[in-house]
């Protein structure tokens, strides 16, 4: 198919097509026009530049930013040795094939485009180190987990779900809970939370379809609670209302108390994925199980 009769079998096939297509164009290129415009010409990088540790990390003294640099070396490793024994898997079951460079641009560009903008507005070498680092080690961890025996296979996905908890505790240890602030904070609690949702998730879905009322309305509300409430509200309640209700020397850190929220608001929405999938298995296949 030519590219002439593509455009007048998909954006020109009629009058009001031609019409839409031409006002969208319009509008998408002023919108174009503007962002460029804004990127190169009027926008204010010196800003970002100057706070580029603040939007990072936060807070965070500079004396603990080394403890930094090496947990995202160590994350960065350890991602790579699972996704490594994770594809070695797929590639020996059948379900998928070797992986190329070309396969790793086309899922990481995103990524690697934001790192290497945040680094041209890094004024020190420590960052370019920390990014050489992490590139490598989780190159490093990739070629490893692929050639691991399968009997390193079980423990390196245990050890790669207790990395993230053992890095949070190792990066609050220096200045607490409290320096944390950043993309840094926003990252590991993501990544902490996913993974406690999980067996919460399980655990609840398991609940909500026992036949036993006890378990099965405490599961329930709990599903109905958080799924209901938005998590704006819940995050407000643990960092502001709390202290209402417990002494500050007896209330967890703002950093745990996001974790939990975080944790227990996937998690009921994990334990409805969870249930649902449950639910599509036909009777005859649970009875043969």
């Amino acid at each position: 198919m030519t590219a002439t009769r593509w455009l007048r079998r998909n954006l020109f096939r009629g009058p009001v097509d031609s019409v839409v297509t031409v006002l969208v164009a319009l509008v998408a290129g002023y919108v174009l026009w503007r962002a460029l415009q804004f990127v190169f010409v009027t926008g204010r990088w010196e800003i970002i530049e100057i706070n580029l540790k603040l939007l990072m990390v936060g807070r965070y003294p500079d004396v603990h930013l080394p403890r930094v640099g090496i947990s995202l070396v160590i994350a960065s490793t350890v991602g790579g040795l699972l996704a490594g024994v994770v594809h070695r898997r797929q590639v020996d079951a059948g379900t998928a094939t070797r992986t190329s460079a070309r396969d790793l641009v086309d899922r990481f560009w995103p990524v690697a485009i934001g790192i290497a903008t945040l680094l041209a507005l890094s004024s020190s070498v420590g960052p370019w180190l920390v990014a050489a680092g992490s590139i490598g080690g989780a190159s490093a961890g990739r070629f490893l987990g692929a050639v691991l025996p399968r009997a390193f296979h079980l423990p390196v996905v245990v050890g790669a779900l207790l990395t993230p908890f053992a890095l949070v505790f190792y990066l609050a240890d220096g200045p607490g809970w409290n320096e944390w602030g950043g993309i840094m904070v926003n990252v590991f609690i993501a990544i902490a939370a996913t993974i406690l949702s999980f067996p919460l998730g399980v655990i609840a879905a398991l609940g909500r379809r026992s036949k036993l009322p006890v378990i099965r309305g405490i599961s329930t509300g709990y599903i109905e609670l958080f799924r209901g409430a938005p998590l704006f509200v819940l995050l407000l309640m643990a960092g502001v209302a709390l202290q209402f209700f417990v002494p500050a020397e007896l209330a967890p850190g703002r950093v745990v108390r996001a974790i939990v929220v975080f944790t227990l608001f996937t998690g009921a929405y994990m334990a409805e994925i969870v249930r649902g999938g449950l639910q599509s298995v036909p009777r005859s296949q649970e009875e043969a199980a």
